[in-house]
């Protein structure tokens, strides 16, 4: 889950184009708390103790409606680290260590602009692979100043 807090004018728009996903994964090794990262430009790093099913992408915000050249001011903060899920069954959950963007960008000349989001994601290292096969949740939120 995306939350957007910023100080936009009615003019403008923030959509979610894609959101951050970590993929579809397989725990095989769950000893230590092992790291997946999907970096901003696609790029996905991991731990041997994970098996990639379909590699995971970075969230894609788009702005539009802004002014041409402006600079846009990005940061982003973890809400719920620990993961969630809404199955009713006990499970191990991740931890969302890190989300990642890109601390400026600028509006192009039509007003238009992309925001990448980032992030990795550790498994709870508890000894026990007890995941279910679900969606796991973790929220975060990006703000943006202009």
């Amino acid at each position: 889950m995306i939350l957007l807090i910023s100080s936009v004018a009615s003019a403008t728009t923030i959509e979610l184009d894609q959101a951050l996903s970590f993929g579809d994964i397989v725990i095989t090794d769950n000893s230590a708390a092992h790291p997946i990262t999907v970096h901003l430009n696609g790029r996905v790093d991991y731990d041997p103790a994970f098996r990639v099913i379909r590699p995971g992408v970075p969230g894609i915000l788009l702005l539009s409606g802004f002014f041409p050249n402006t600079h846009v001011y990005v940061n982003s903060t973890i809400i719920t680290a620990q993961s969630s899920t809404n199955i009713g069954v006990q499970t191990e959950q991740f931890n969302l260590s890190a989300v990642t963007t890109e601390p400026k960008i600028i509006i192009d000349r039509n007003g238009m602009g992309e925001i990448r989001v980032g992030g990795t994601l550790t498994t709870s290292g508890a000894n026990v692979t007890n995941y279910v096969d679900t969606q796991y949740q973790s929220q975060f939120s990006i703000t943006i100043a202009y």
